[in-house]
Order: structure tokens, then C-alpha cells, then sequence
């Protein structure tokens, strides 16, 4: 029950494994829909629930988490000055 506010990123990633793993080849569509689904799960709230709330506090509790989350941005082009 602890890491169930986790689902959101298992499900995300499961997605991108089984995008990887199909036998048709990826089109720019569904790259361009993953993307912006990984974008929208990963934009913290600190007023939010779920996901999103969790996230910020993690993000406020964890250095590793604030670079893996800087590190995410720029795999998904989002990097801000």
C-alpha cells in the first residue's frame, strides 16, 4: 500500500516495454503520445493529489529524486533554464 501512488509510473513504463517489444515498428505518434503522457505524469503538484502530489513531496524530501527527475526532463526534451 506504501508505493501504490507508484502505479501510474509502473503502468508508464510497462506501456513503453510493450511499445518496444511489438513486432510493428514504433511511429512518430506513438512516441509523440508516450512522451507526453511521461511529461504529464511527471509535472509535480504540491497542491494535487495523488501521483502528482506524491511526486512533489518526494521531489522535496530527495536529492536522487530531484536528478533523476532533471535527468528525465532532458531524455524528454523539456530542460529548463
Amino acid at each position: 500500500p506504501w508505493f501504490a501512488w507508484l502505479q501510474p509510473l509502473s503502468q508508464l513504463i510497462v506501456s513503453v516495454d510493450e511499445a518496444l517489444d511489438a513486432k510493428e515498428p514504433l511511429t512518430d505518434k506513438t512516441v509523440e503520445a508516450t512522451v507526453k503522457e511521461a511529461n504529464l505524469l511527471l509535472s509535480p503538484s504540491e497542491i494535487g493529489e495523488g501521483f502528482a502530489h506524491h511526486y512533489f513531496d518526494a521531489l522535496q524530501r530527495d536529492p536522487d529524486v530531484v536528478i533523476a527527475h532533471a535527468d528525465a526532463m532532458k531524455i524528454l526534451g523539456r530542460q529548463k533554464a
